[in-house]
């Protein structure tokens, strides 16, 4: 009996070592392995997007030769746009100002001009060119005031309102100042202009 669990064991043995060399000599199509069937892996793209909200790219692995997995059923509508295609926001749009905003940004250029009316004794002339020219040094003084915070200049030297639309500054008297901005609509003389 124990010459027979010894061959038993012997003939298990070669069976175990035969199946080894097999399995390790066959040719690597025939079976399928973990690592085989698992989706080639996907690289981000590098570079940033313009806009900052779109997400990079996906590229698929150049090495792999396993075809891609089938894709899932979208839960989209069929007439929707894909993502890609969505339009996005223009950079120049601006979020829109309140009244206070605006009151704010009339109130610093005011604040602007009482500056330079204390320090020259009376207000700046000419047009807004001129106005915001006399307001950043070209005065008799030489005196250099900052552009008021929600102003801008546009290349002509205009001081603009935060649209980029140029303030209509009416010289009421040597001591007062009307300034008025377009507002939104960026068109003066209508509903939504804003003056002090």
């Amino acid at each position: 009996m124990p010459f027979f669990s010894h061959k038993r064991s012997v003939v298990l043995f070669v069976i175990l070592i035969g199946v080894l060399i097999w399995n390790h000599n066959r040719p690597p199509d025939q079976t399928p392995t973990q690592e085989a069937r698992r989706p080639a892996p996907k690289v981000e793209a590098s570079s940033p997007s313009p806009l900052g909200s779109v997400p990079p790219a996906v590229v698929e692995s150049p090495a792999s030769s396993v075809p891609p997995a089938t894709a899932l059923p979208s839960t989209e509508p069929a007439n929707a746009a894909p993502t890609s295609a969505l339009v996005r926001p223009s950079l120049a749009i601006e979020s829109p100002a309140t009244a206070v905003d605006i009151g704010e940004d009339l109130s610093a250029v005011d604040s602007t001009i009482r500056n330079f009316r204390a320090v020259l004794g009376e207000n700046p002339i000419g047009s807004n060119a001129e106005i915001t020219g006399a307001l950043l040094g070209n005065n008799l003084k030489q005196i250099k005031l900052e552009v008021p915070a929600g102003s801008r200049l546009n290349s002509e030297g205009e001081m603009c309102d935060r649209w980029g639309t140029p303030y209509f500054f009416h010289q009421v008297s040597g001591t007062e100042m009307e300034i008025r901005s377009a507002g939104p609509d960026r068109e003066m003389w209508t509903g939504d202009d804003s003056q002090m």
